[in-house]
């Protein structure tokens, strides 16, 4: 009983490691406060990390977030 406990649970752990795992992604559109037009190639960054991106000619951007972050 005990081995088919832990077999059990060690299956169950091995599903829920990699949903942890798994980057995010943020995606979206810069707009202007002002106009709401899209700014074109704005650039976007996360504070206190390596991580940023760069938006389309049409404003829109995605950034992959690490699981860590």
């Amino acid at each position: 009983m005990n081995r088919f406990v832990g077999l059990l649970a060690s299956l169950l752990w091995m599903l829920v490691i990699p949903g942890w795992a798994q980057n995010r992604v943020l995606v979206g559109i810069v707009l202007d406060q002002v106009t709401q037009q899209p700014v074109p190639f704005a650039t976007l960054g996360v504070p206190q990390q390596p991580l940023g991106t760069a938006a389309n000619e049409a404003g829109a951007f995605r950034l992959v977030l690490p699981a860590t972050a």
